[in-house]
């Protein structure tokens, strides 16, 4: 280690930090997350890092193609919650506020055209406690409970009236939901959380993903039968996932590649149904775009689905319809997009694994990686 240069030396010979040192102090991952072409990290200080593919300025640097290394995100801080589209960028701040970066209408400063580097503030929204995304629009929740979109609206994903694709370049409330406590979106569709527990489902359903026992889309938020007690939600491409309150994981929507974990590979799962060989219980659910992660209080992560370039960090790349165990230990919180799958532990490191695309898993390399290894600081 050059104790001159190397950001993770932390003021002695040997006494190296896993992410950054700044004052003499390691810091640690706060919240993250991944999209197909990039990543960002918000550390316990409130700044903001990301890596990966950067043309349209998603990496909140103008004219960067490729970021192999974590880079400071200028004019950006006190962030608590970070989304991904694949061309945009978004932070929620510890004062309520939401700032995003890139193009495209998900910056949601009005321009559907938008190009926004550095980050600018979405006008119009307070008091947001979480913000989740799909591979092109953003939604923000409210400590109110009521539910905000803007981007790209995929066939009723925004709630009545955006039926049809079209760009809406500035936040719009989703009509007919105001006690909500988490939200996800997926392609094309959201489910959000109750604060009793249900869950509603809106948008697009092919593969019958809403959860509602047929394909035909929703404008209107829609109660999913059967489902009480969640906790957690997540949202993919064609499947989606609950946490129930006693541990236990249910899927539903498409089957390819074993993305709903009932040991097969094709047709559909109309109904929340629970995952098959993994042991639970379990307290965090994660879902990818055609994959899933359960992760046990000890740490453990069970994953399953499309592992084409090793998004399940197993070691391999063979697709898995049932459960199995992900090589990172005592994870946190899990966030999987597109081609790449990354892992918080609980002391606040972040590995990643996947395709690895223009350095998109953070380890100053384009090789992908079949096991998830630490970004590399």
């Amino acid at each position: 280690m050059d104790t001159s240069t190397d950001p993770t030396n932390c003021g002695a010979c040997g006494n190296g930090c896993r992410t950054r040192c700044t004052a003499g102090a390691c810091l640690t991952v706060a919240t993250f997350d991944t999209s197909e072409s990039h990543t960002c990290a918000a550390l316990d200080s409130g700044e903001v890092y990301c890596w990966g593919v950067g043309f349209t300025g998603q990496l909140g640097q103008p004219n960067i193609f490729e970021q192999l290394a974590p880079r400071r995100v200028d004019g950006i801080s006190d962030v608590v919650d970070l989304t991904l589209t694949s061309l945009a960028s978004c932070a929620a701040r510890r004062d309520g506020t939401v700032w995003c970066w890139g193009s495209g209408s998900a910056v949601g400063n009005g321009d559907v055209d938008a190009s926004s580097v550095p980050p600018t503030r979405v006008a119009g929204l307070d008091r947001v406690i979480q913000v989740t995304s799909s591979l092109s629009f953003v939604c923000a929740l409210r400590d109110a409970g009521d539910v905000w979109c803007w981007g790209p609206a995929w066939r009723g994903a925004f709630g009545a009236g955006y039926a049809e694709f079209g760009a809406v370049a500035s936040p719009v409330r989703v009509p007919d939901v105001d006690d909500i406590v988490q939200i996800s979106a997926g392609r094309g569709y959201n489910c959000a959380l109750r604060n009793d527990g249900r869950v509603s489902c809106w948008g697009n359903n092919e593969s019958g993903k809403l959860g509602l026992g047929f394909e035909s889309g929703r404008e209107l938020p829609t109660l999913v039968p059967g489902l009480a007690n969640i906790v957690q939600l997540g949202a993919g491409y064609g499947h989606t996932c609950a946490l129930r309150q006693d541990g236990v994981v249910l899927c539903w929507g498409g089957k390819d590649w074993g993305s709903v974990a009932d040991g097969t590979v094709s047709g559909l799962q109309l109904t929340p149904t629970p995952i098959l060989g993994a042991p639970g219980p379990f307290v965090e659910v994660a879902v990818g775009s055609f994959s899933g992660f359960a992760v046990t209080s000890s740490g453990e992560c069970w994953a399953w689905g499309s592992n084409t370039w090793g998004y399940l960090s197993d070691g391999t790349s063979t697709n898995r319809p049932l459960p199995v165990r992900a090589t990172p230990t005592n994870v946190a919180e899990v966030r999987s997009e597109g081609v790449q799958t990354c892992f918080l532990s609980h002391d606040g490191v972040l590995s990643c694994s996947g395709w690895n695309l223009n350095g998109a898993v953070g380890d100053r390399t384009t090789e992908p990686r079949f096991s998830a290894v630490d970004v590399r600081w």
